[in-house]
């Protein structure tokens, strides 16, 4: 393209009308930014500003709008009739990008003409090209569609889940009391060159939760459900819930009942095996918290997965905890002075220490504030003395775990005098 670059290129010479008209043209050909920028005389950042427009544009200007995504997709006669602005590429563009790629044409090109983005042609060429045996790789339109809808498929199974290995070794080292943490930490070790066997803390965590979400998304599900299969599950437990749902059998998927019939039953199901496993881990915890100290259920509010926290931070070596000062500031529960000169003997509550323990700790106050009546009676006196609800948990807590500190402070070792 034979552009002549004008002479006056100064700040303040003019609008560049027909030097932005002159880049787009340039971009609509396949050019990159910084080609079509030396042609037309400009410079390689104001080209960029150009086509994907300004965010955050400077006092007194207004935003301007990318070259991307603005308007209608200009595509091809044969990729017409495809969807431009739908979120997920169909067939039809697949068969016209590997069309394209065969007639050595560029990535920007091709999302020119798809009314693409450049970064998402590269991404869907890169992420979905096919091994060849005579090494190198191909892109086939159709092995590549059939690859981004397994990929999109929903419900997905987790990557713990399909892996046995994976699933019995998080098991059995949850079972051995060990965090997410030094499990993930365990597994890029011992396992260095499987990528298969390498998770995070968060995934971990969220096995763990994912009963919960389950029948979270079956109620959920059952709200846009036709009235008499409503009818059939209102007022039923979350055992018997899963029990009916488990049961349905839908029929072909004529219709989008069938389609809930079919999700409402895989669902129910999985929230089955879900809860099957949590039962037998609780199970599990509860043997190993009643072997290791059982004087820490006896309290009213500490069930076996509170206890079964303490023991974790705490180890199997209670003497490293000094004191009980030394617990609660393990655990987030010392209290902090306020730093206001206008506040006088005044505290709040700490925010470090280990947050799965203060959770726990925090826990059982709640019960203990709900069901336990010597806490109502202290609640209902402080609250006449003007404290409000978050410094008496503060205070309970403290106290909670002033509790906890006897109760696994080993006994005192008993010195036989000599005769």
């Amino acid at each position: 393209m034979d552009f002549e670059i004008r002479g006056n290129r100064k700040p303040g010479g003019g609008r560049l009308v027909r030097e932005r008209a002159a880049y787009f043209e340039l971009m609509e050909q396949g050019y990159s930014t910084r080609d079509a920028a030396r042609i037309v005389g400009i410079n390689l950042r104001t080209g960029k500003r150009w086509r994907n427009g300004w965010h955050s544009p400077p006092h007194g200007q207004k935003p301007v709008p990318p070259i991307y995504g603005t308007g209608p997709a200009s595509a091809s006669p044969e990729t017409a009739d495809s969807p431009g602005t739908s979120r997920f590429l169909t067939e039809t563009e697949r068969i016209h990008i590997a069309d394209r790629l065969r007639e050595k044409a560029t990535i920007r090109r091709i999302a020119c003409e798809l009314g693409r983005s450049p970064s998402t042609i590269s991404r869907e060429v890169r992420r979905n090209r096919r091994p060849m045996p005579n090494g190198g790789f191909a892109y086939q339109p159709f092995h590549a569609h059939r690859r981004a809808e397994r990929r999109r498929a929903r419900p997905k199974t987790g990557k713990i889940g399909q892996n046995p290995e994976l699933r019995d070794f998080i098991q059995d080292h949850l079972i051995l009391r060990w965090s997410p943490e030094q499990i993930c930490r365990v597994l890029r070790a011992r396992f260095p060159d499987r990528p298969e066997m390498h998770v995070t803390h968060e995934t971990i965590y969220q096995a763990v939760e994912q009963r919960t979400a389950a029948m979270v998304t079956m109620k959920a599900m059952l709200v846009h459900a036709p009235d008499p299969l409503r009818n059939e599950t209102a007022g039923k437990t979350q055992i018997a819930l899963a029990r009916h749902l488990a049961g349905l059998r839908p029929r072909q998927l004529d219709a989008p009942e069938d389609a809930l019939r079919h999700a409402l039953r895989t669902l129910a199901k999985r929230w089955q095996y879900l809860d099957t496993e949590a039962r037998d881990l609780t199970k599990m915890i509860a043997d190993l918290v009643h072997r290791a100290a059982p004087q820490l259920l006896e309290p009213f509010g500490i069930g076996v997965d509170t206890a079964a926290e303490i023991l974790v931070v705490v180890g199997d070596n209670p003497e490293r905890i000094k004191s009980e000062a030394a617990l609660a500031k393990l655990a987030g529960i010392a209290p902090v002075p306020t730093g206001s000169g206008m506040t006088s003997g005044r505290h709040r509550i700490n925010h470090g220490g280990h947050r799965q323990l203060d959770a726990a700790i925090y826990r059982t106050v709640i019960v203990r504030m709900r069901f336990h009546q010597p806490t109502i009676d202290y609640v209902n006196r402080r609250t006449a003395e003007g404290k409000t609800k978050r410094e008496i948990i503060r205070c309970l807590k403290r106290y909670v775990i002033r509790e906890v500190y006897h109760l696994i402070r080993p006994a005192p070792r008993t010195i036989s005098a000599a005769s």
